[in-house]
């Protein structure tokens, strides 16, 4: 699909090209945790998220780097000359399809679309505290959602950072991206998953209030960093979660189901909060999101203690 937007002059088909293009990516983003879920254990699973997270961000930082150098690479030959652009687009699309190359010879020992012990095959979650799970998750991705789309208008207007600035910032925080989700896993294993997640959704909160106030030069840089690790930080624990509290043939449905939350809830955080910054300005829209973070953490802090007493029951009835 990628190819053909790039081929085919005709707008419409382009059009027609990249909504299909963004159906086949739903898929591809839903069937990630399963797979990674899939090819690690109990023990390596937060350390397998981990890794894919922050190997796709160092990838793609080093792939923007030469990709934006391709084209006048390119431009230099003359079978290219004029058309550096599109073809800088194709080798894209061909490394794309060494990638699935790849991915076809892998195997799987379980097969989660199998029923289970002569059971009828399930989709989606049957157990409640998943959907609980789900909820701050909702509000979690609300949170984020405020910020995120805005963060490089917001430094530029109403902190006056300049432009060039803040590219250098976002270049810094995906390098801090990388290093927070390689140390995910020590920490989650230290302190627990579900307390590690609403620590660091905690973190998260009062870095998103540090932003409202309005700093400026390097304390909202700095402010910024942490606010971005201690966000991609959770990545391994929600996902490691989601996956170890449903069964294999029901992984699949609560991929879909956390994508549908983080898509849908991102887009209408992203719709009011951009109304709301042109009535209210930043700092209220900030400390907004800041208080609905807190929100999310003290609704995952309430599901470690319920399961910490449900396995202390459990415990004394053994």
């Amino acid at each position: 699909m990628c190819a053909l937007r790039v081929l085919i002059p005709s707008t419409p088909l382009m059009v027609a090209a990249a909504f299909v293009g963004g159906l086949i990516f739903s898929s591809y983003a839903i069937s990630i945790p399963p797979a990674v879920a899939a090819f690690t254990t109990e023990r390596s699973r937060r350390a397998g998220f981990s890794l894919v997270f922050a190997s796709g961000i160092g990838i793609g930082v080093l792939a923007g780097l030469v990709g934006g150098r391709m084209p006048a690479l390119l431009e230099r030959l003359p079978a290219f000359a004029g058309r550096s652009l599109d073809a800088t687009l194709l080798l894209a699309c061909g490394v794309a399809a060494l990638g699935a190359l790849v991915a076809s010879r892998l195997t799987v020992t379980l097969d989660a679309a199998a029923p289970v012990n002569g059971q009828e095959r399930r989709l989606y979650p049957r157990d409640p505290a998943v959907y609980r799970f789900l909820v701050a998750l909702l509000l979690w991705n609300v949170a984020t959602g405020m910020f995120n789309p805005f963060f490089n208008v917001y430094f530029t207007r109403e902190l006056g950072l300049p432009l060039g600035q803040v590219g250098m910032l976002f270049s810094a925080g995906q390098g801090v991206q990388v290093v927070a989700l390689l140390m995910a896993p020590l920490i989650l294993k230290r302190i627990g998953m579900l307390t590690g997640l609403a620590l660091m959704q905690g973190i998260t909160a009062m870095a998103l209030a540090g932003l409202a106030a309005g700093p400026g030069g390097a304390l909202a840089g700095m402010i910024y960093s942490i606010y971005v690790g201690s966000q991609y930080m959770s990545e391994p624990a929600i996902y490691s979660l989601l996956m170890e509290r449903v069964p294999a043939q029901e992984r699949t449905g609560t991929s879909a189901l956390n994508f549908l939350i983080v898509s849908g809830g991102q887009a209408l955080a992203a719709s009011a909060a951009g109304l709301a910054v042109r009535h209210y300005g930043y700092r209220p829209v900030l400390a907004f999101a800041a208080a609905t973070a807190v929100s999310a953490a003290l609704l995952v802090r309430a599901l470690a203690e319920k399961r910490a007493t449900s396995l202390s029951k459990t415990a004394v009835i053994s």
